[in-house]
């Protein structure tokens, strides 16, 4: 069980024990209205219910009061999403939205100021001079900030899931059967539809223009070589066998000969023996280095050793195994040395991992965040000089030689568009703190003080300030209240939810019971 899986399996408990708990309950009433009134894309979408391509919803309603017709599934569907959506009121039940609420919302984001704002940012100096003893001092005072947690360390080898000569067999023995149903006549887009795996299939396989290099060169050789309407033999490139039919040539507006054609694609992937043979490989060879060196055991198999980057035991990735909670559970629950039994990964490959390196807490050597304190460094070194240098000009600045005083001493300047607090600012960012200050001025000709940014300091001279319009609020009110409420729902719901999966003390033990 990977653990997206794990974790939509965990979701799917709480919240279910949270409706049994909470005597959460869905009427048929309610679900059969929902099946009426919002049909799934699923539903949608389906030809039988559609009229001129389009969703008939008299077909749809006529289909649910046949009773030959299974519609179970659905009404299961939609009682589970009923009881979500109850549950999630009810959890949301005691959250308050007042008209106050929405007015200062309103009034946060319609609250606007346009001004030119002085930008004097980090990165316009290339480069200052951060020594050796200046790193190793800071990190010496800040040692416990490079804390390492325990970690482990796998060797490990990748046993590939492939299709076996069978498979293979298969695959092209299917790919000569649709090739003499092609040639003799039989309508190469119906035969697309039914046999094609690939993502034009549902389109009778049209691939539409393209020009030379945009297909694999097997492919593309096959397709030129071809005369309007005629089929090529099967073709195999590296993503299976195909059938090609040219159904157009031309020349685009750049001069380049291009084509259209059709293709029928027949994967060629791994069936049920090749799973099983790649499952008793993986066993036998952790059977094998029980009692023998894994590094030999890997070279008698023909495999390469790789070794992964440590890893903590809060890690949700291991590089080169993927997401695999179960086995950083089977490394920090054994030693150095052991085997996990083998996991299968996302893709039917399986992996087998020794524990070869632990360590318990500890500290980042030096040389490993040498970069990161000399970035830390010459950035407050950089911040410090522009910070001098905007408060030497703040002085000066008026808002009659403001542009003059610019343009003397060259100074990087924005002028924005009306902007509010939730703005974000092109050159800038998103700097509320500096909007704010602005729009405590008000006043057009208005001067701020240095302002400390994110990695800027700024001055910005107001140019024009533009109130809420409260005659609108009326107007605007519902779809404001909308905003707010789907905002503290969201925001309530969710914390709601961890605090409940933390109360719940959610162990994982796939380990225990599945195979890794």
């Amino acid at each position: 069980m990977n653990d997206q899986t794990w974790e939509q399996l965990v979701q799917r408990i709480i919240l279910d024990k949270a409706i049994e708990r909470f005597d959460i309950h869905v009427s048929p009433k309610e679900v059969a209205a929902k099946m009426i009134n919002e049909p799934p894309e699923m539903i949608t979408t389906y030809e039988a219910f559609q009229t001129d391509e389009q969703f008939d919803k008299n077909k749809y309603l006529q289909a649910l009061q046949n009773p030959q017709v299974d519609w179970t599934w659905l009404s299961g569907y939609y009682e589970q999403i009923l009881q979500y959506e109850k549950l999630r009121n009810f959890v949301n039940a005691d959250v308050i939205i007042t008209d106050q609420m929405v007015m200062e919302d309103f009034i946060k984001k319609e609250t606007k100021v346009k001004a030119d704002i002085i930008v004097f940012a980090a990165a316009q100096i290339d480069s200052v001079y951060v020594s050796d003893e200046e790193i190793a001092k800071y990190y010496d005072k800040n040692l416990e900030n490079y804390q390492e947690k325990p970690q482990r360390k796998f060797r490990y080898v990748t046993l590939p899931l492939v299709p076996s000569p069978e498979d293979r067999k298969t695959a092209e023995d299917k790919i000569n059967k649709i090739h003499e149903f092609a040639i003799s006549g039989e309508d190469f887009a119906e035969l697309a539809r039914e046999y094609s795996e690939g993502p034009s299939g549902p389109e009778g396989g049209d691939l539409g223009y393209f020009t030379k290099g945009k297909m694999v060169k097997e492919f593309e050789d096959a397709a030129f070589a071809l005369k309007i309407n005629e089929i090529s033999e099967p073709i195999k490139t590296q993503f299976g066998w195909h059938v090609i039919k040219a159904l157009d040539f031309r020349t685009n507006e750049n001069g380049e000969e291009e084509m259209r054609a059709s293709h029928i694609l027949i994967k060629v992937e791994p069936g049920a023996d090749a799973r099983r043979d790649i499952e008793t490989v993986a066993q036998g060879f952790y059977e094998n280095v029980q009692a023998d060196s894994f590094t030999i055991i890997a070279e008698d198999h023909g495999l390469e050793v790789k070794d992964t980057e440590p890893f903590a035991e809060d890690a949700r990735y291991i590089q080169g195994l993927g997401r695999a909670q179960m086995l950083i559970d089977f490394a920090f629950e054994n030693k150095v040395g052991d085997v996990a039994p083998p996991y299968r990964g996302d893709k039917g490959e399986y992996f087998i991992a020794q524990i070869s390196y632990e360590i318990g807490k500890h500290y980042k050597p030096i040389e490993d965040v040498k970069k990161e304190i000399y970035d830390k460094i010459a950035m407050r070194k950089k911040m410090k000089l522009k910070k001098e240098e905007a408060e030497a000009i703040a002085p000066i600045l008026t808002a009659e030689n403001f542009t003059e005083i610019i343009k003397d001493n060259d100074l990087k300047v924005v002028n924005t568009d009306f902007i509010s607090e939730t703005s974000f600012i092109p050159d800038v960012g998103r700097e509320v703190k500096l909007v704010q200050k602005m729009i405590e001025l008000k006043t057009p000709g208005s001067i701020t003080d240095v302002i400390r940014g994110n990695k800027a300091y700024f001055i910005a001279k107001i140019v024009e300030f533009q109130a809420p319009d409260m005659a609108k609020f009326e107007e605007k009110k519902e779809a404001q209240r909308i905003q707010v409420e789907n905002q503290l729902f969201n925001q309530n719901y969710n914390q709601w939810y961890a605090k409940t999966k933390e109360d719940a003390k959610v162990k994982d033990w796939r380990s225990k019971f599945f195979r890794l």
